[in-house]
């Protein structure tokens, strides 16, 4: 792809060369590489500036974390773009240290102080009225959703279904990461390499079960991995709000895909199926 549409006042804000550019994958939210850098355009101006300012200084044993890049000016943002550090490697279905990862930054992401925005969400944002809407005491009895839109229509099918299960968590909330399985990235044998930070503010534990749904919806691990992280505290509830989470969001999403909806239908089975077998 060529890089007309990287604009050359972007490159200059950043100090970046007039090489060839190329755009990158979800890992880096589709940004442009150039050289070493890559430089993205902003779409939620608060969380990519937060993002930023945490990454600077964020240090996560076994985890390496991209650092931002500012601009001329000192600013993390300019004119509606951020850089950072390009690093080697791609998403792979390397699942459980993935995970394992997401609790080692959880860990560290508890010692933060949960910034204001997060408790003031834009009621414009997808993904942040997705995350308000999976977290209320129990979605199917509060939500409404437009029976003529067909994503809407599952969703409501779908958190019925869920609906005997929710209940609430006694834990204090903290800054996690919402998007863990689309920023994390492997080379090899070094060390998993994260390239965003999406913060929320949930119980310890929902970056590692968001993970792990994540997973299932892609078709990167089997059910199996429930098991091998049963240590997690209020494990089962985490993993109710990360798919709610996720069923809202394609709920909310304008270019939602059929297939996320079969694969939405199948995990909820399959949840549904592990906690009515303990009730």
């Amino acid at each position: 792809m060529d890089h007309q549409n990287l604009p050359d006042h972007v490159r200059d804000a950043f100090h970046a060369s007039h090489a060839s550019a190329h755009i990158l994958d979800v890992a880096w939210g589709y940004g442009w590489r150039v050289d070493d850098l890559v430089l993205s355009a902003v779409t939620r101006h608060d969380h990519s500036a937060w993002s930023a300012r945490i990454r600077e200084k964020l240090n996560v044993h076994g985890l390496r974390i991209v650092r931002p890049v500012r601009a001329t000016d000192g600013r993390f943002i300019s004119a509606g773009w951020c850089a950072n550090t390009f690093v080697e490697g791609k998403i792979e279905p390397r699942v459980d240290e993935t995970v394992a990862a997401a609790l080692r930054l959880d860990t560290m992401l508890g010692q933060l102080d949960i910034p204001d925005f997060f408790h003031e969400p834009d009621p414009t944002d997808i993904f942040a009225l997705a995350d308000v809407h999976a977290w209320l005491p129990n979605p199917a009895h509060t939500l409404t959703f437009d029976q003529e839109i067909p994503t809407q229509r599952l969703a409501a099918e779908l958190v019925t279904q869920l609906a005997p299960y929710f209940s609430l968590i006694d834990a204090p909330r903290q800054v996690n990461h919402a998007d863990m399985m689309a920023t994390t990235i492997y080379a090899g044998s070094q060390a998993p390499v994260l390239t965003e930070l999406v913060g929320v503010a949930r119980p310890y534990g929902y970056s590692a079960a968001l993970a792990i749904i994540d997973a299932l919806l892609i078709g990167a691990t089997d059910e199996k991995i429930i098991d091998r992280f049963a240590h997690i505290a209020h494990r089962d509830q985490l993993l109710l709000r990360a798919l709610t989470y996720r069923i809202c969001l394609h709920a909310y999403h304008p270019e939602a895909k059929q297939k996320a909806g079969e694969n939405l239908k199948w995990v909820t089975g399959a949840l549904i199926s592990r906690l009515s077998a303990k009730l």
